[in-house]
């Protein structure tokens, strides 16, 4: 199953960067800044968009399921940008992709693929253009049917 903890570790074993330069894009998505002192390459923005079931839920065992379509972002900002934005247009045909994709039990899908540009405002200070990707992949949404309650407490 994809979500944001499994995107961003998938994310962060494809591009070889360390977690902290791979970060959720929020309503707050800014051009990252660092102190003088530290260099970074290219900041990995994502966020999963939606998830969308094509077909009724099933039951196997305990579990029950749902095959979906997750739509998800990436964003990279940087100078490697766009570079590494036009890399996920060959993303199928990488090994290592596929494997941490079946590692998700998702597969990507070669329609509805596009990488554009977007101008990155921060109010006057360090504004750029970022690349975007908009991509998606099949998987299932999974749940134990046999658990009560299905939400667990905080």
């Amino acid at each position: 199953m994809i979500d944001s903890k499994t995107l961003r570790i998938a994310l962060r074993d494809l591009f070889g960067v360390e977690d902290k330069y791979i970060v959720p894009i929020s309503e707050g998505w800014f051009v990252p800044t660092l102190p003088e002192e530290e260099t970074v390459g290219t900041w990995i923005g994502y966020r999963i968009m939606s998830y969308t079931p094509y077909t009724r839920s099933f039951q196997m065992n305990s579990d029950k399921s749902v095959p979906v379509r997750v739509s998800f972002r990436i964003t990279f900002v940087g100078p490697e940008a766009e570079s590494l934005a036009q890399q996920t247009l060959l993303w199928e045909t990488r090994s290592d992709v596929t494997k941490i994709f079946n590692d998700m039990e998702a597969q990507i899908n070669y329609t509805n693929r596009q990488v554009f540009s977007y101008p990155l405002k921060n109010k006057g200070f360090n504004d750029m253009c970022c690349w975007v990707v908009d991509l998606s992949a099949q998987t299932f949404y999974k749940v134990n049917a046999n658990y009560k309650p299905w939400f667990e407490k905080a």
